[in-house]
């Protein structure tokens, strides 16, 4: 099937654009090098295309797209396809909350929950229960690692 290939092939260059994308409003440095880490594939599975970004080892994004063989080789239905794989990527992926969650994962190895940003907070929550709150301004520094590192193997709540 050279056209389902194709179109395999073509929804996996929009989530890259997608991710460009996001990553050039962020105006970030560090969000475009993210980029050259990060691995893409897409494949069709029997309920849709599963699309995978793997950032280092972290699933940044793992969803399964509804689209079947009718909508991957009618050549009509690409606007479709496109607006579905970006629509999905930009409601289900902070690709800056990702990056944060990448960077601490590796300090605190199988310890964090979830990595959230709430207005200009950076909430960490660590698989015992215990959360990290600091100003998002200081995510990347010593006196935030510390916080993390107070909390991250504290007995659970």
């Amino acid at each position: 099937m050279p056209s389902l290939h194709l179109t395999i092939h073509r929804i996996r260059d929009l989530a890259i654009e997608e991710l460009v994308r996001q990553a050039q409003k962020l105006e970030r440095d560090d969000a475009l090098h993210v980029l050259n880490f990060t691995d893409v594939t897409a494949d069709y599975v029997s309920r849709g295309v599963a699309l995978q970004l793997v950032y280092l080892g972290h699933k940044l994004f793992n969803r399964i797209l509804p689209l079947t063989i009718f909508h991957l080789e009618n050549r009509f239905g690409r606007p479709d396809v496109e607006k579905l794989v970006t629509e999905t990527m930009s409601a289900h992926m902070n690709l800056l909350t990702q990056m944060h969650f990448a960077r601490l994962a590796q300090m605190f190895p199988k310890s964090i929950l979830t990595v959230e940003i709430e207005g200009e907070q950076l909430v960490v929550e660590f698989k015992n229960g215990h959360k990290a709150i600091g100003p998002l301004h200081e995510a990347k520094t010593e006196l935030f690692h510390a916080r993390c590192a107070m909390l991250y193997d504290l007995p659970e709540l």
